[in-house]
C-alpha cells in the first residue's frame, strides 16, 4: 500500500511526467470540512478486474491521510510523514 500511495502523490502533485492526473482520478467535489483538500472521487466498480485496479484500490487509503501528510512539499517529506503516519496508526499485535 505505501507504494501505491506514493505513485498516488506523486501523480496528484504532478512529479510523474509520463502519469497524467485526469487518466487516473478525479478530485471529490464534496465540500465537507473533514479531511484533507486533494480528497480523490470514489469510483464505482462493478468487476473485480476494475474494483482491484490501482486507480480504485488507492482512493480510499489515500483520503483517509491527514492534511499534513497529503500536503507534504515534497516527496521525500511525504515518504517520511506517511511513514510516521502509518507506524502511529499501526495495529497492536
Amino acid at each position: 500500500m505505501r507504494g501505491d500511495l506514493l505513485q498516488t502523490f506523486r501523480i496528484v502533485k504532478g512529479l510523474d511526467c509520463c502519469l497524467e492526473f485526469s487518466d487516473f482520478f478525479e478530485f471529490a467535489t464534496t465540500t465537507h470540512l473533514r479531511g484533507h483538500p486533494l480528497k480523490l472521487r470514489v469510483q464505482q466498480a462493478r468487476l473485480d478486474v476494475r474494483k482491484f485496479s490501482f486507480s480504485v484500490r488507492v482512493v480510499k487509503p489515500w483520503n483517509a491521510l491527514p492534511e499534513d501528510v497529503v500536503m507534504s512539499p515534497s516527496l521525500e517529506s511525504f515518504k517520511r510523514n506517511l511513514d510516521s503516519f502509518m507506524f502511529r496508526n499501526e495495529p497492536e499485535r
